[in-house]
């Protein structure tokens, strides 16, 4: 799911220095200064941690907050995040689903359909040898 927040983070600062105005014999401030507005658009990714296992999903560049279910953060628009995961002691990670497959890093660009789940199992991975 897809989710956009307008931060607009606006302030007019009027500076008074009323140091600058003695001497000159009278007591108006000199100095006032208007300070930038800044606006930025960002994206909030969400990424779900599924199965029966445990593991943690960190981000490039990093700003994820990872809990035991779902891993949430918010980057300026058009951002290109990898994602990896790892596996705590006793699990091992399956793979991911959604925009991302296999076991490689999950490359997402925000702003596009970006649904991301990451599989962990309990216990040791099992290699089938043919």
């Amino acid at each position: 799911m897809r989710r956009s927040t307008l931060f607009a983070i606006a302030a007019l600062f009027v500076l008074t220095h009323p140091l600058a105005a003695q001497g000159s014999g009278t007591d108006e401030p000199r100095v006032r200064e208007p300070v930038a507005v800044a606006v930025v658009d960002q994206d909030s990714v969400s990424i779900q941690l599924e199965g029966d296992g445990v593991g943690v999903v960190a981000s490039w560049p990093s700003g994820l907050a990872c809990s035991s279910s779902r891993c949430e953060g918010a980057f300026p628009r058009a951002t290109t995040l990898t994602l990896s995961a790892t596996p705590t002691a006793g699990s091992h990670f399956v793979g991911w689903t959604g925009v991302c497959t296999g076991l490689q890093r999950c490359v997402v660009r925000l702003g596009e359909a970006n649904t991301v789940r990451a599989l962990f199992r309990a216990g040791p991975r099992v290699l089938h040898s043919r």
